[in-house]
């Protein structure tokens, strides 16, 4: 069954390509960019399902930048989706620096 359409035109698969690809390009860009590693964890938990990269860009994302809301979410939502949801929220300002 396919995923409903994103964006309009869009379908799921090829509107998480350009979002991966978008993510990368950033990385490129500026690969101390908090943001751009937190968006390409979701976009690998979304479409690739790698989880030992999606954990290495979450680290990074959160070692760039602890403080990041978008990468406190990421790592709540991973550890939620790999079963680890009790308290992994709550150790979110320590992985940083893991």
């Amino acid at each position: 069954m396919q995923k409903p359409p994103v964006q309009g035109s869009l379908v799921w698969g090829r509107a998480l390509l350009r979002f991966d690809a978008a993510a990368r390009r950033a990385l490129e860009l500026d690969p101390q960019n908090s943001e751009a590693h937190s968006s390409l964890a979701t976009a690998d938990m979304l479409f690739f399902r790698n989880v030992a990269g999606d954990e290495v860009e979450i680290r990074k994302g959160l070692t760039l930048d602890s403080g990041s809301p978008h990468a406190r979410q990421v790592f709540c939502w991973f550890h939620d989706e790999m079963g680890r949801a009790q308290g992994s929220c709550r150790g979110v300002s320590q992985v940083g620096g893991a």
